[in-house]
């Protein structure tokens, strides 16, 4: 294959991958690192321009942020999810409110 056709390949993947971010796309996603990772090897035996190569970056970096951040937003749901599935140990004080024994995340053990 042509250096244009391999950049032409791995552009559009890269674009993809961020319309399926930002659309939340999940089986898309599933199959993007083996889809990148088969252009970017044909890209790596073609001859390719500085300039494009820093094209091609700058989307795989503007991308990474989307990764980044879903991949925060996924962890912050979780341990949100975690804290109220599990309240832990608490009394309920005279006005009928509820009152957590221990700080959330900690365990008390007799030492």
């Amino acid at each position: 294959m042509s250096a244009a056709r391999e950049l032409s390949r791995v552009e559009s993947l890269l674009v993809e991958q961020r319309r399926a971010l930002l659309a939340g796309d999940l089986v898309a996603l599933a199959a993007m690192p083996e889809l990148l990772e088969a252009a970017l090897r044909g890209l790596a035996r073609a001859p390719v321009a500085g300039s494009d190569l820093s094209r091609l970056a700058g989307l795989a970096a503007r991308n990474a942020e989307l990764i980044g951040a879903a991949t925060g937003a996924v962890a912050r749901t979780r341990a949100s999810r975690t804290d109220a599935a599990s309240p832990g140990l608490g009394t309920y004080d005279s006005a009928g409110q509820r009152a957590a024994m221990a700080a959330p995340g900690r365990i008390l053990a007799r030492g």
